[in-house]
């Protein structure tokens, strides 16, 4: 299994390598969340860009480990972001 580990900050500045990560796994993936501190609408949208990719590569859904910090999931589930990453993670 492929690990992605995503940094800290989650913004616009990280996308090139998450997506690149996204690019270069094979097989099933795991994308580590864990440390997670903050992540902007433009993290989330490509955090969901590189799950459908993955997704697209390897005919199943990858598994997204959330992050440990309580804030940042809350804040995914008042943005919405559950709803939609239903259909593309685990």
């Amino acid at each position: 299994m492929d690990v992605i580990d995503l940094p800290a900050s989650l913004d616009y500045r990280a996308l090139d390598a998450l997506l690149d990560d996204a690019i270069q796994a094979s097989g099933r993936v795991l994308i580590d969340a864990r440390h997670v501190r903050w992540i902007d609408p433009c993290g989330m949208v490509g955090l969901l860009a590189a799950g459908t990719r993955l997704q697209q590569q390897g005919g199943e859904r990858s598994r997204l480990q959330l992050p440990e910090l309580p804030d940042v999931p809350g804040y995914l589930a008042r943005m919405g972001f559950f709803a939609v990453a239903e259909g593309v993670f685990e």
